[in-house]
């Protein structure tokens, strides 16, 4: 299986705390994703799936995410089928 992995504008990866979640690209969106900080030593923060759109809003206010926004915060999200999302 081919996953895409989605950037923003300009080929760079998205703010998670910046991105236009109201944008018509969330619009039924499902899939799975990922948060990373770039800190000193860049790691990831958390990796889910769901609704693509209301699984990044809640992590927007989520205290155990955002104490890495001082280390900058992105997100990525590939669109997959349900029944393979606990694979990717």
């Amino acid at each position: 299986m081919n996953v895409e992995w989605i950037k923003c504008e300009g080929d760079k990866w998205c703010g998670l705390n910046t991105v236009n979640l109201q944008d018509s690209h969330f619009d039924g969106l499902e899939g799975v994703y990922i948060i990373w900080h770039v800190g000193s030593n860049p790691a990831s923060v958390r990796v889910g799936q769901g609704i693509i759109r209301d699984r990044l809003a809640d992590h927007r206010n989520d205290e155990d995410i955002q104490a890495y926004a001082h280390m900058e915060l992105f997100a990525t999200w590939a669109s997959v089928f349900a029944q393979y999302r606990d694979g990717v």
